[in-house]
């Protein structure tokens, strides 16, 4: 088994071993997982957790459903029944991952994005920073009733829609999920040292949506009108990052372009230092100084040659 970084410094290690584990299941053994059936294009995995110091629930089940004309967004949840109180953990979660065939490359981002969540979740439980019943009973741990509301006068305008995507990507949850994913993209590389040196990361999907943010949202937000920004700024006033909000349009729009640059500029340092994490996971990389402003354009000497063999599951599955 490869070494994990410890949490503090980077993705949890029950999330790297079960995407590893539930993406084995679906590519390599879809005959002789642990209990897996095909209808169809639908396809199920249920792994249990038992007495796995990582687990953090009784019994996991995801559903894979791959089709053309997919515009369904994957997800998770918790089985409302319960608690385990006596082991400390989720009874049971699901996972159901949506994406086309032409998608299916990125599956294990998928998995480890709702994992993640899911162990956030649990986090917030075993940590009783939050009750089963309270967690149970939120729509999600980003939205709410009131901004699924303004989001309903709006989801018909192309701009605003995309604009509050976006607020949604850089929202401090989503950004996590999506730092467990970019690992996972990463371990479907197979970087060799001049992929490296020639920035291949920037091409990976994450990096490149928020790349994307950076370099749209100044002439989206400036091109909104009087109407769309009181409705935008209801909007934002609902959600957890209302104090960028100002009554003044200028200025609120200035406070727009300066949230989505600096938020998503962390993202892409973030993922700078994914890739040293990923190296260091692999024993790829003894000392770095990718993760350093001055150093971004050097070379760095100690990456091996080439990178094969890199998809874990065939290191961590027995």
């Amino acid at each position: 088994m490869f070494l994990l970084l410890s949490e503090a410094q980077g993705i949890p290690d029950a999330v790297k071993y079960y995407t590893n584990i539930l993406y084995h299941e679906f590519i390599f053994y879809p005959k002789e997982g642990i209990i897996y059936k095909n209808d169809s294009d639908n396809y199920y995995i249920i792994v249990k957790g038992g007495d796995n110091k990582l687990s953090f629930f009784n019994e996991l089940l995801m559903e894979v459903i791959i089709y053309e004309n997919n515009h369904d967004a994957s997800y998770y949840k918790f089985d409302v029944s319960g608690w385990d109180e006596n082991n400390r953990k989720f009874d049971r979660i699901f996972i159901k991952i949506n994406m086309k065939s032409d998608e299916i490359p990125r599956l294990r981002e998928d998995i480890s994005h709702e994992l993640h969540h899911a162990y956030e979740d649990y986090k917030r439980i075993a940590n009783k920073k939050e009750g089963f019943l309270d967690l149970r009973n939120n729509i999600t741990s980003t939205d709410t009733i009131e901004m699924r509301a303004i989001y309903n006068e709006f989801k018909d305008d192309d701009i605003l829609l995309k604009l509050s995507n976006y607020i949604y990507y850089l929202l401090g949850v989503e950004k996590r999920a999506n730092v467990s994913a970019m690992y996972q993209e990463l371990i479907k590389f197979k970087l060799t040292k001049q992929d490296i040196n020639d920035g291949a990361y920037k091409k990976m999907r994450f990096y490149e949506k928020y790349l994307t943010i950076i370099n749209l949202t100044p002439k989206m937000v400036d091109s909104l009108n009087s109407e769309q920004l009181e409705l935008f700024g209801r909007y934002v006033r609902a959600s957890s990052i209302n104090k960028i909000y100002s009554p003044n349009s200028s200025v609120f729009k200035k406070n727009l372009i300066n949230y989505f640059k600096t938020e998503s500029e962390e993202m892409l340092i973030k993922s700078r230092k994914m890739l040293m994490e990923y190296l260091t996971d692999y024993h790829l990389l003894e000392k770095t100084n990718i993760d350093r402003p001055k150093s971004r354009n050097q070379i760095m000497d100690e990456i091996i040659s080439s990178v094969t063999n890199l998809d874990s599951t065939k290191k961590i599955i027995k």
